[in-house]
């Protein structure tokens, strides 16, 4: 059962490497973005990879804080005299 799903995910994560190349390459466009003051000119492809990155923060730090307290739970729950 591992193996199967270590081999839909490395599946997974081709293509959507594959598709990420292919859209990169065929789109060299120059975009502006504007956010109250701050300007930035530049390619496409950078803009999309700096929100992805973005996205990618804002989904991992609540993880990782729910993961801590999971493990500190049970961490104390395990030492409680209660367990025979």
């Amino acid at each position: 059962m591992r193996f199967i799903k270590k081999a839909l995910i490395s599946i997974a994560l081709v293509i959507i490497v594959f598709f990420g190349l292919t859209f990169a390459t065929k789109n060299p466009h120059d975009v502006t973005l504007v956010y109250f003051d701050f300007l930035w000119q530049g390619k496409i492809v950078f803009a999309l990879l700096v929100a992805l990155l973005f996205g990618f923060l804002l989904g991992i730090v609540p993880t990782a804080v729910a993961l801590f307290l999971c493990r500190r739970a049970n961490r104390t729950k395990n030492k409680s005299p209660d367990i025979k």
